[in-house]
């Protein structure tokens, strides 16, 4: 088997569906000898922000001079962004062996739990000094919940899944807290009932709990919702016993492609995708006082109505789709004043005919949009068969 009809196998994993339970992923990491338990993780849940702060934390201690593995999604252009380390994705042939290796074993996994696998053998047998793990969706049933950290991060939590998570704040606050184990707990500044959500799991487990403030200096990615992010990072890095220097040096120097991104001088990319996310993202958009054209596609289960309600003011809206089995098709999505286009390259050519020389593009409201608009731009393809997303 080579990679593309690797990356097509492991895509039909895909129309099994989320399935939040940790038996399968128990009984596959038991089958390896659980890889997990060989390695110093920091896990991250969340609904927004968990990528950013994991690139943060990565960018610190790679600063300090720590090798750092990194397991995020999705990925962008290339599948194997999601398992890195010091931010080299993993090698195809690793990829492909490790991959043989698993399906050889003929588990019942879906496709997080077989990809969350992939990425812990290939961290056990690379032993990075840190593995930073992203929760995939929830965090109590995550098949990442399969490891034992070292911290326990929780970024910014709003409304989002609720098909999986429930439809309160408290109800996926609790979700999120699952991955709570014995160990130190992050988190920033959230609504009540968060905080004291957060504040009652850490406290039924005598855990200690810190709520971090942002970030107060300079760093490398856009956005003031950003410093939230960072404040967070720089308070997990502290109890690393790392310095005020190299935390410093790693936020100035952190990248994460996608989030409040400049591709071209007049074309914006970000990836919220969720109401939350989006009224962030306004925020900074707005600062601009530049006039907009937006670029909006989602997927389904988002509500994207409370999604445009909170997209800045804008000249014009298209609606686009990306490339995947699950989006929403832009004629399900009903707004006054707007134009429908059927994928990302129609949809740039008709915001690249309305713009003026000082007008900003801005493409949001899912990171697969983002990534069809970066593989157009580029020229390059992941062999992925997006049929099975």
């Amino acid at each position: 088997m080579n990679y593309s009809e690797m990356i097509k196998s492991l895509y039909k994993l895909g129309k099994k569906g989320s399935k939040l339970d940790l038996k399968r992923i128990t009984t596959a990491c038991t089958h390896f000898n659980n890889p997990q338990n060989n390695l110093k993780i920091i896990h991250i849940a969340g609904t927004n922000g968990k990528g950013s702060v994991a690139a943060m934390l990565d960018s610190i201690l790679r600063e300090a001079g720590y090798s750092v593995g990194l397991y995020t999604s999705p990925h962008l252009i290339d599948f194997r962004e999601r398992i890195q380390i010091n931010r080299e994705k993993i090698p195809k042939e690793d990829f492909l062996r490790l991959f043989e290796k698993i399906n050889q074993a003929n588990l019942d996994i879906t496709f997080f739990e077989f990809t969350t696998l992939l990425a812990l053998l290939y961290f056990q047998e690379k032993q990075p000094d840190y593995v930073i793990l992203e929760v995939g969706l929830g965090g109590r049933l995550d098949a990442t919940n399969i490891c034992s950290p070292i911290l326990s991060v929780i970024t910014n939590i709003s409304i989002d899944h609720q098909e999986y998570l429930g439809n309160t704040l408290e109800s996926i606050t609790k979700e999120k807290c699952g991955i709570i184990k014995i160990v130190p707990v992050f988190t920033c500044q959230q609504e009540p009932i968060i905080l004291d959500t957060i504040k009652k799991a850490c406290s039924d487990k005598r855990l200690p709990l810190t709520i971090t403030n942002d970030y107060k200096e300079r760093i490398s990615l856009l956005g003031d919702f950003q410093k939230q992010n960072a404040g967070l990072a720089e308070s997990v890095a502290r109890s690393l016993e790392l310095t005020d220097e190299k935390i410093s040096q790693g936020l100035k120097h952190v990248s994460w492609p996608g989030r409040i991104d400049y591709l071209e001088p007049q074309l914006l990319v970000d990836g919220a995708h969720n109401a939350s996310g989006i009224k962030a993202l306004s925020n900074y958009v707005s600062s601009l006082n530049k006039n907009i054209i937006i670029i909006f596609g989602v997927s389904e289960g988002k509500n994207h109505k409370e999604m445009i309600a909170a997209l800045p003011k804008y000249k014009h809206l298209i609606i686009t789709r990306a490339e995947i089995n699950r989006a929403i098709s832009p004629d399900d999505i009903s707004v006054t004043n707007s134009t429908q286009e059927p994928n990302i390259t129609k949809a740039l050519e008709k915001a690249r005919s309305l713009a003026s020389n000082e007008d900003i593009i801005l493409v949001t409201g899912s990171l697969y949009l983002i990534g069809d608009l970066m593989k157009h731009l580029s020229g390059k393809t992941d062999p992925t068969i997006n049929e099975f997303i």
